[in-house]
């Protein structure tokens, strides 16, 4: 049967839609998509531990949840999306080329039988086509939307212009016909899956715009307490840090219990980055503002000591013990001239700090370091030794972290572990520097 219809450009736009709802039923094909979105996801939490790790970011369990649920949004919904607007994008800019071919408005003649469907017959261009050859088949209430194996397609009119009513219902039992006879498994149109994904990224963008959104200060609870604390270390505080101004009569006291607070309050809640870091931030600057204007060095935080062992000595060793570190002032750590070390021949030489506090925690600064590889940077003959250390401990009943009482009182002994190695020999020398109160 002999049929004549013409193609216009609103049925190449029914086709590219028709084949972007068709969901082609191959195992194979669908194994790859699951494999591609596991890889995504590995991707992506490989990429969020990154930042955690580099930045510091403090997520909470909530907060951990919810990145998830954004996530499985963005995979499963945001992505396809995105791929099927540009998918809408390239069918309308291939329109737009095709409205310029001459074919458009031309009368295209097609002959079906039993065996296929015969295209052109009157020209060079004639091409036949067998059922078999068709894998996939669409059609709306026009047309009919023929997916061949060489991912071309053609569209068949359901009301020939050369036929009668009669000859077109029978022209179209024809095709439904064959179609059925040879095409094994009907596609399945997944109309609502474009609906479903818009919502889900509805919801996702009122997500991210809630984030973005200034949340409601808390005016109750531990953090709202210590917040007031720490703003009551200042006369005033700008927005600016460096710009606040402590209180005229702070005192050591203050700085340290507030601080003492904040961390048994973090390390309780664990409460997010955002939250830490500006509070941290006002408490260093309370207390840099402290050493600069108020602090005087006295017995209770500022003590010499000087030590002396078989081949070293050292005098005027300043420690400094307050707020929550103790702080080695800097000073020259000399070797006896009848020691017998030769500079020269030593290949190693480093010196620690070892601090015991109330007889069962021990904390070490690596404080100078010696060998061949760095001997360009460090002076050998002038070994000065000195550091900070943090008081930070973990308390083994609790397992929070916790800050011991920082008095001189507490610390039961300070010693300079001292170790060095000979060129050309194996052994490692070790001395221990025991550092007496002057």
């Amino acid at each position: 049967m002999k049929a004549k219809f013409k193609i216009e450009s609103q049925d190449i736009w029914a086709a590219q839609k028709n084949k972007w709802q068709i969901s082609n039923d191959d195992k194979k094909e669908k194994k790859k998509e699951i494999i591609r979105y596991v890889i995504y996801i590995i991707i992506f939490i490989s990429l969020i531990i990154w930042f955690e790790k580099s930045q510091k970011v403090d997520y909470s369990l909530a907060k951990w949840g919810i990145a998830f649920v954004e996530l499985i949004i963005v995979l499963f919904a945001f992505v396809p999306l995105v791929v099927q607007l540009l998918y809408v994008l390239i069918c309308w800019i291939q329109r737009k080329h095709l409205l310029k071919k001459s074919f458009f408005g031309n009368e295209s003649t097609i002959i079906v039988d039993e065996n296929g469907i015969t295209t052109s017959p009157e020209n060079k261009k004639s091409k036949s086509l067998r059922w078999q050859d068709i894998v996939q088949v669409g059609e709306d209430d026009f047309r009919y939307f023929l997916y061949l194996t060489d991912k071309t397609f053609i569209i068949v009119k359901k009301e020939p212009h050369n036929l009668t009513k009669e000859e077109q219902v029978k022209f179209n039992e024809k095709i439904k016909k064959n179609l059925n006879n040879f095409i094994r498994s009907k596609p399945f149109i997944n109309k609502p899956l474009f609906s479903i994904r818009i919502v889900l990224v509805v919801v996702l963008l009122i997500m991210l715009l809630t984030s973005l959104t200034p949340s409601q200060k808390e005016t109750t609870g531990p953090v709202y307490e210590l917040e007031q604390d720490v703003y009551g270390l200042f006369e005033y505080v700008g927005e600016d840090i460096s710009e606040s101004i402590i209180k005229d009569n702070l005192t050591v006291e203050e700085i340290d219990n507030v601080r003492r607070n904040m961390h048994k309050i973090f390390e309780e809640l664990d409460s997010a980055t955002h939250v830490r870091i500006p509070l941290s931030n006002l408490v260093n600057e309370a207390e840099k503002q402290y050493l600069e204007k108020i602090h005087v060095p006295t017995k209770e935080t500022n003590r010499i000591f000087s030590g002396e062992s078989e081949h070293f000595f050292i005098d005027n060793f300043e420690v400094e013990v307050i707020f929550d570190k103790i702080k080695y002032h800097e000073s020259e750590l000399f070797i006896k001239d009848n020691s017998g070390i030769s500079v020269d021949a030593l290949d190693e030489f480093t010196v620690e700090i070892s601090t015991i506090f109330h007889e069962r925690h021990e904390k070490r600064i690596h404080t100078f370091v010696y060998s061949e590889d760095i001997a360009d940077y460090i002076d050998i003959e002038q070994i000065i030794v000195g550091g900070t250390e943090y008081l930070l401990f973990i308390n083994e009943e609790t397992g929070f972290t916790i800050i011991e009482p920082t008095a001189f009182e507490d610390i039961n002994k300070i010693e300079l572990i001292i170790q060095w190695k000979e060129k050309s020999k194996e052994q490692l020398y070790e001395e221990r520097l025991l550092l007496i109160e002057k």
